[in-house]
């Protein structure tokens, strides 16, 4: 039979022994109870021992002060060999169990019945919410952070794009920019060109047209493409040079008549 010990404060431990085969033994401090104890903590109608599959469970009954594991308070506790409850305040339970017992009670299948009381699932419950929202303040911090740095990145590609944009307008201005002056100075070397051919003087030698089964620079009849002439200022230089030395030529001849005859040339 399984054994348990009562320890009330200031009496002498007390042993009972309970049958195996009894499902519920009550304690408390009321005289119908099985375990009657005597202390102020404990409640008329305290607690109960119950026979389950495979072992024994500790059950509370709605009592004042509650049963309680290791400091914390339950509602049911199950009971292993060897295992010291508390009932109240100040009252410990010892279980025990004889090998004969723990043999009969290991043919059979135990599933765990201890749970905490509400009092401590609230404490519980409390001691999560804040778990919770610490984890979401830092969520949320971690997140906000998070939003900064990308808001920051964005800032900064936009920033470079601009400097691109504007590099490349820059450059764009400058390309466009080029082609005209060069445009402008082809324009100005044409029309300079131009005004130069203009400025010339033009020597017409003979007819303007050129006789026929002929060509300028002694072409033949062949269509051969006429000979360039040279330009009109060395014709005129050349002109003028014959002009000065027939000149010349002939006022020595006269000067040399002169000299001999005592007259002029053309004097009769």
């Amino acid at each position: 039979m399984p054994r348990i010990i009562i320890t009330e404060p200031g009496k002498t431990p007390q042993p009972y022994r309970l049958k195996i085969d009894r499902i519920v033994s009550k304690i408390g401090r009321g005289s119908d109870n099985d375990i009657v104890i005597t202390t102020a903590s404990a409640s008329t109608y305290h607690c109960k021992i119950k026979r389950v599959e495979g072992g024994f469970i500790l059950a509370d009954n709605n009592s004042t002060n509650g049963i309680k594991f290791k400091d914390t308070k339950y509602s049911i506790i199950d009971l292993e060999d060897g295992v010291t409850v508390q009932i109240g305040d100040d009252i410990d339970i010892e279980f025990t169990l004889s090998d004969e017992e723990k043999e009969i009670l290991e043919q059979e299948d135990f599933e765990p019945h201890q749970k905490k009381a509400p009092s401590e699932q609230k404490k519980k419950t409390k001691s999560k919410i804040k778990e919770e929202e610490e984890e979401e303040y830092e969520e949320e911090e971690y997140e906000e952070e998070e939003e900064e740095e990308e808001e920051e990145e964005e800032e900064e590609e936009e920033e470079e794009e601009e400097e691109e944009e504007s590099v490349s307008a820059v450059k764009l201005k400058l390309n466009n920019s080029k082609p005209k002056k060069k445009t402008a100075r082809k324009g100005a070397r044409k029309k300079a060109k131009k005004a130069a051919k203009k400025a010339k003087p033009k020597f017409n030698t003979g007819s303007s047209k050129p006789m026929a089964g002929s060509s300028i620079g002694g072409a033949g009849a062949l269509g051969t493409p006429p000979v360039a002439f040279k330009s009109s200022s060395s014709n005129f230089n050349l002109v003028l040079f014959l002009i000065l030395a027939a000149l010349f030529f002939t006022g020595g001849l006269a000067v040399r008549h002169y000299q001999d005859h005592d007259s002029f040339i053309f004097s009769k």
